[in-house]
C-alpha cells in the first residue's frame, strides 16, 4: 500500500474522467480502503481514490501498487478496453487503454498497443477530450525516456485534440514536433517490432515501427498543411457535403433529426466567417481574413525562409508571440513594414481589431454570432474588460458586448 508522500498518477476513473492521467501526492489513508490524493496544479484539489484508481510513480515510470502482478493487470485492462469499445463506451475504453499503458513496465509486450488504442480513440471524436487527456499527451510527448514512437503519436494526437478545441496555434506546434520526432527515428527504432491487432488473424501480431512512423509523419504533415493554408470553401460544396453525410447517417440507422444534427456538425467548417456589406474592398478583406486564419511558425514572416532549411531556426516575437523571424534583421524590417501597428500583447485590444470569438458561454443570445467566428471591435463597452464587437463589415451599432478573455488573438496582418 502507498505511504504518505508517495507520488501517484490517477487512472481508470469512470466519473471525473478529466483527472485521469493527473499526478498527485498521497496524503494518507481514509475510510473505505481509499486514499486521499492531493493533485498537482489543481489549487489544492483532493480526491478520495481506491487503490486501483492510481499507480505509483517511481524511477521515472509508473508502476502499479501490485508491481509483481502488473502484467496480469495490464492484460485485464486491455481486454476490458476491447469489451468497452464493443459496447460503445468510448470514454471507458480510452481510460482502460490508458490505465494499461500507465501501469505497464517497458517489458510488457502489448505496451504500444495500449497507447495506440488510447490515442486512436481520442482522434475518433467519440467524446470531447478532457484536460486530463491533454496533460497525459503532453507528459508522454515530452518524456525523453519514453520510446520515440510513443512520443510522436502523442504529439500528433495532441495536435488533433487541440485543433478540435479551437487552438490552431497549439495544434500546429504539436504537429511540427511530431514531424521532427518521426524524421529523427533511427534505423534501429524503425525496425523495432511492436504488437498491433490484425483483424484477419484476430490476434496481436508483430509490426515494424517504420510504417507507423511514416503514417504519423504523413498525417501530421497533411494536418499542418490544412492549418497553414486557408481552405477555399463555397456554400454549394458545404451543402453537398452535408447532404451526403445526412444520407450516410440515415443508412446506418440514425433517426432523421440525429442524422441531420450530426451531418451539420461534421459538414460545417470549424472556422467560417461571414463578411458584411460595409467593407471598403471585399477582395482585400478576404485576403486579410485568410491571413488571420492561417497559422505562422513554419516560415519567416518577412523573407519567407522555411524552418529547418539551411539551418534556419525561427525566433518568435516576444510581444505578441504570433510572428516568427529567421533573424534580427528580418524582425526589424517587418516591424517597420507593418508589424509595429499590428502587434498586440496578450490581453491588448484596440478598436478595429479583428479577433475570434472563443468559449463565449451564452453565445446563443447573440443572433448571428458563434464561437469560431471572426468579429470586428467597434468600441470599448461601458463595462470594463469588455468590447462591443460585430460582424466584419457589418452595421455599426449592431454589436454584442464580449469579454476580453472571450476574444482570441489571431495571426497579425503584418
Amino acid at each position: 500500500m502507498p505511504r504518505a508522500g508517495a507520488r501517484v498518477r490517477v487512472t481508470g476513473l469512470q466519473k471525473k474522467t478529466e483527472f485521469n492521467g493527473s499526478l498527485g501526492t498521497v496524503k494518507g489513508a481514509v475510510d473505505g480502503g481509499r486514499f486521499c490524493v492531493l493533485l498537482d496544479g489543481e489549487a489544492g484539489r483532493e480526491l478520495s481514490l481506491k487503490p486501483e484508481n492510481f499507480s505509483l510513480e517511481a524511477a521515472g515510470r509508473a508502476i502499479g501498487p501490485d508491481a509483481p502482478f502488473a502484467s496480469v493487470r495490464c492484460d485485464a485492462a486491455l481486454l476490458a478496453a476491447g469489451v468497452a469499445a464493443h459496447a460503445g463506451k468510448w470514454r471507458q475504453c480510452a481510460d482502460l487503454y490508458l490505465q494499461a499503458y500507465m501501469i505497464a513496465d517497458s517489458g510488457w509486450i502489448a505496451k504500444y498497443n495500449s497507447w495506440s488504442g488510447y490515442t486512436s480513440v481520442l482522434r475518433e471524436d467519440h467524446f470531447v477530450a478532457s484536460k486530463g487527456d491533454l496533460e497525459v499527451l503532453k507528459r508522454v510527448a515530452k518524456d525523453e525516456s519514453v520510446p520515440r514512437l510513443d512520443r510522436s503519436r502523442a504529439h500528433m494526437t495532441r495536435g488533433y485534440v487541440l485543433y478540435s478545441l479551437g487552438d490552431r496555434e497549439g495544434a500546429a506546434r504539436s504537429y511540427r514536433q511530431a514531424m521532427v520526432l518521426c524524421k529523427a527515428a533511427t534505423a534501429e527504432e524503425r525496425t523495432r517490432n511492436v504488437l498491433l491487432p490484425d483483424e484477419r488473424a484476430m490476434k496481436l501480431l508483430p509490426t515494424p515501427s517504420g510504417p507507423i512512423f511514416d503514417d504519423t509523419l504523413k498525417t501530421a504533415s497533411e494536418n499542418l498543411a490544412s492549418i497553414e493554408l486557408p481552405a477555399q470553401m463555397d456554400t454549394q460544396s458545404i451543402a453537398e457535403s452535408m447532404a451526403t453525410r445526412f444520407q450516410e447517417n440515415l443508412e446506418i440507422g440514425q433517426e432523421p433529426q440525429q442524422a441531420f444534427d450530426q451531418a451539420f456538425a461534421d459538414g460545417m467548417p470549424k472556422f467560417l466567417t461571414p463578411i458584411g456589406p460595409n467593407v471598403a474592398n471585399l477582395a482585400s478583406t478576404k485576403l486579410e481574413l485568410d491571413r488571420l486564419m492561417t497559422v505562422s511558425g513554419s516560415v519567416c514572416d518577412h523573407c519567407g525562409g522555411a524552418r529547418g532549411a539551411k539551418g534556419i531556426t525561427l525566433l518568435k516575437c516576444k510581444r505578441c508571440g504570433l510572428a516568427y523571424y529567421c533573424s534580427i534583421e528580418c524582425q526589424k524590417a517587418q516591424w517597420k513594414a507593418g508589424h509595429k501597428a499590428a502587434c498586440r500583447a496578450p490581453g491588448e485590444v484596440k478598436v478595429g481589431d479583428r479577433l475570434m470569438l472563443e468559449n463565449v458561454a451564452n453565445i446563443d443570445e447573440y443572433h448571428g454570432m458563434y464561437n469560431g467566428m471572426i468579429v470586428e471591435v467597434q468600441r470599448a463597452s461601458s463595462e470594463e474588460g469588455r468590447w462591443d464587437v460585430g460582424m466584419v463589415g457589418g452595421e455599426i451599432g449592431k454589436c454584442a458586448s464580449i469579454a476580453t478573455t472571450e476574444l482570441k488573438r489571431l495571426r497579425p496582418v503584418a
